[in-house]
């Protein structure tokens, strides 16, 4: 019995750090942190090309303890945009009061930063699989197009 005892022990151990990875990976403990931190900050958009995160920091430090600024580019038109966590939630209210203000000469657009969802507004696109179908002749593969259905489908 001792033995069996002794395995059950090590076994314990394996299931509890099992259980922090999943909360690691994605549980819902992850969840609640990410909606906490979204809870406590703030986008800003129409920023110009030179701001800091020095410029930043100075112009919302009235607001309250700035724990995170993030600067990022926009891929396709490259705008500058920015993502300012605070400590307190009571600063991101004090933060949206300071919208349409004016940083290095352009006008700032501040908003609550929202929840990110994984695949949200995507929806189903479909698709019709493969843009060509494989066909075997003998040895040989060869790829032909796949013909749509048209738009004709038939009388009554």
């Amino acid at each position: 019995m001792s033995n069996h005892e002794d395995d059950l022990e090590v076994q314990e151990p394996v299931d509890q750090q099992k259980e922090d990875e999943g909360q690691k990976k994605g549980g819902t403990d992850n969840k609640h942190q990410l909606k906490d931190i979204d809870l406590t900050s703030i986008f800003v958009r129409n920023l110009d090309e030179n701001t800091t995160e020095d410029d930043l920091k100075e112009y919302f430090k009235d607001c309250g303890n700035i724990v995170k600024v993030t600067l990022r580019s926009d891929k396709n038109t490259g705008t500058l945009y920015s993502y300012i966590q605070f400590q307190e939630q009571s600063s991101v209210e004090d933060a949206l009061v300071l919208s349409e203000g004016i940083i290095r000469g352009k006008k700032i657009l501040v908003f609550q930063k929202r929840t990110n969802l994984r695949n949200r507004g995507r929806g189903n696109r479909g698709g019709r699989g493969q843009p060509f179908q494989y066909i075997t002749r003998g040895r040989y593969l060869y790829a032909e197009p796949i013909r749509g259905r048209g738009a004709y489908r038939g009388g009554k």
